[in-house]
């Protein structure tokens, strides 16, 4: 009996572990640990619960269409500087901690691309990293597309209805931005929009940089010029994270949200895979120039 209980906590310490997708790895964090505190944060913690209830609404019943029920625990009081996702027994987890959140260089709306970009392992579809996988069989998103979810669907469905907030950063954005943001998106409102996901991904990707002490900040006037041989399904460099949700931002394919891409393929990892998540975003493969994943983490097959 005592052999049974034992390997039946093993086993599911190793699922559970298989099954957990953060949003840096530990082992990349280069600045020395440190406790930020509510002097040092761009957001109380009414901000941080706000956003978290805002996306809870929304994307509880997107999750639970899927067959799963989103648990997203607002973690104000942990000081780890992470978050993370998991699957078990059908509850889909999103862990946000304080700690990230009361960075000096994380802004409230880049915390909410994190919180995308934890939902986008869920949500987000092909590509899938190897080993996601739990009860459930595979589910998690890479890196590479969970930040590319985050900028080019979940972002926006926060923001979409805030109209005036949306309108400041036309004040703020890089011209390089805001001439790109133009050129792809008609309306006034859409190009507002744009502007402010990538505000959003600006501060995701300097947290990134200072947290592994990167020695040069990323930039949108510096993409990466790195090229993979074959996809990418670990965590980007800072830079390249920021080129996807810069490129993200510029897609005009909306995103489905009731369905995931490839999950209930045979082969989640092969080339129908990325035919359906061709459907739903931006390719080569579809004719489109702008809002194309970054060859940094991305080789397309099709």
């Amino acid at each position: 009996m005592l052999r049974k209980t034992l390997f039946i906590f093993i086993g599911l310490t190793v699922l559970t572990n298989f099954a957990n997708a953060t949003f840096i790895p530990d082992e990349d964090i280069k600045e020395p640990y440190r406790i930020y505190s509510e002097r040092d944060a761009n957001m109380t913690q009414a901000e941080f619960n706000g956003v978290i209830e805002k996306a809870r609404r929304i994307y509880a019943p997107i999750v639970a269409s899927h067959g799963g029920s989103l648990d997203i625990k607002a973690l104000w009081t942990d000081d780890t500087l992470n978050a993370s996702a998991s699957q078990m027994f059908g509850t889909w987890v999103v862990n946000m901690y304080g700690g990230l959140a009361r960075h000096p260089e994380m802004t409230l709306d880049g915390f909410s691309m994190v919180l995308c970009h934890e939902l986008g392992h869920h949500l987000a579809g092909h590509s899938f990293r190897q080993g996601g996988f739990s009860f459930g069989g595979v589910w998690a998103a890479n890196e590479g597309q969970s930040d590319y979810f985050a900028a080019h669907s979940c972002s926006r469905v926060l923001w979409v209805d805030e109209i005036e907030k949306n309108a400041e950063f036309r004040e703020t954005v890089p011209v390089l931005v805001q001439e790109k943001c133009d050129k792809v998106w008609s309306t006034v409102e859409d190009q507002n929009l744009c502007y402010r996901v990538n505000s959003g991904g600006e501060s995701l990707a300097r947290v990134l940089s200072a947290l592994k002490k990167d020695p040069v900040a990323p930039s949108f006037e510096t993409p990466d010029s790195k090229v993979v041989s074959t996809t990418n399904h670990n965590h980007p460099q800072a830079q390249c994270r920021l080129d996807t949700t810069y490129a993200a931002s510029l897609c005009t394919q909306e995103f489905d949200i009731d369905f995931i891409p490839g999950k209930k393929l045979s082969d989640p990892y092969g080339t129908e895979a990325e035919k359906e998540a061709a459907t739903v975003s931006c390719t080569e493969a579809g004719q489109y120039v702008d809002g194309v994943r970054p060859r940094c983490w991305f080789k397309p097959t099709i």
